[in-house]
């Protein structure tokens, strides 16, 4: 009956804390900069320095991953120190370390000049935008977002810039997981002890 006691309220606050991850999507500058106004960012201030890999384009300090349309780096082009683009094709990736909780970039131009897409996988997002040069593009969240890519339209060749995460190594607010593991190390040693298996202090 104990176990049942403890197990119940264990099992709530870990399934609380596996609904309370949000992401929130910001295009505008002003009211991404009042959420998360207690942060410090990092700017991402050469990207000549970043390892082109199978995988995609590695910035060193961040740790942020950068792909083209086919998952790769071969079609990434460097513009400049702050600036990315592609060559061609017209998706751009962007992997963000689950360790920030807030990164924004500008998406500085498109060959069509006219139309910009954002979409991810996890949590879903999509929005179109008409382009004016630069659109802000900001995100706050408390879990890693999967499968975010920037793309020009069907035909422009995208261009970010000024890329900057903030956050740290680790997360104060214990996962849902973190939670079950707890409550089940809990109800496991009220379960030895009731058995005389474990010493009694």
């Amino acid at each position: 009956m104990l176990c049942r006691k403890i197990f119940v309220p264990v099992l709530g606050l870990a399934l609380a804390g596996m609904a309370c991850a949000t992401t929130t999507f910001y295009t505008n500058q002003a009211s991404f900069n009042a959420a998360t106004s207690s942060l410090t960012f990092q700017t991402i201030s050469d990207l000549s320095t970043s390892e082109y890999t199978a995988s995609g384009l590695v910035d060193p300090s961040t740790g942020v991953t950068f792909t083209d349309q086919s998952g790769g780096s071969s079609l990434l082009n460097v513009v400049s120190a702050s600036t990315l683009g592609l060559t061609s094709g017209f998706t751009l990736g962007i992997q963000v370390p689950g360790t920030y909780t807030a990164y924004w970039f500008d998406i500085a131009s498109t060959s069509s000049g006219s139309a910009v897409n954002e979409s991810s996988s996890s949590p879903f997002s999509s929005n179109g935008f008409t382009f004016t040069s630069p659109i802000f593009f900001g995100v706050v969240t408390d879990t890693a977002v999967t499968g975010l890519q920037v793309g020009g339209g069907t035909s422009g060749v995208v261009e970010i810039e000024n890329f900057n995460v903030a956050g740290s190594a680790a997360s104060a607010t214990p996962e849902g997981t973190t939670m079950l593991m707890i409550g089940g190390g809990l109800i496991l040693l009220r379960g030895l002890r009731s058995r005389g298996l474990l010493a009694r202090a």
